[in-house]
């Protein structure tokens, strides 16, 4: 019975625990100054804020947080090779803006 009990455990998918953490500690995360920075995100319907029972403190799923910082680093890169692509292309030298060149 206990090989059993070992497959079952080894079967289980640990990476699927997900569990809650507090605003404070999604701003830590999210590299926020302040916590109404998350709260603004909920507000816009970008991270939900669940109300746990038998607490007052509200608490979000940090498999969300990770998802958030997750696509602040593809859009980081996407922007960054997006600016190297521009940069490549141009290579003006300094002086008088785009618009006066004729």
């Amino acid at each position: 019975m206990k090989q059993n009990n070992l497959t079952t455990v080894s079967r289980f998918n640990f990476e699927s625990i997900d569990r809650y953490v507090s605003l404070v500690d999604a701003t830590e995360i999210l590299g926020f100054n302040n916590y109404q920075s998350v709260i603004h995100l909920a507000e816009r319907g970008v991270i939900t804020i669940y109300d746990l029972p038998n607490t007052t403190r509200k608490r979000v799923l940090l498999s969300d947080v990770s998802k958030l910082v997750e696509s602040k680093k593809k859009k980081d890169l996407s922007e960054k090779n997006k600016d190297s692509l521009s940069k490549a292309k141009s290579k003006r030298k300094p002086g008088r803006p785009l618009k006066y060149e004729l």
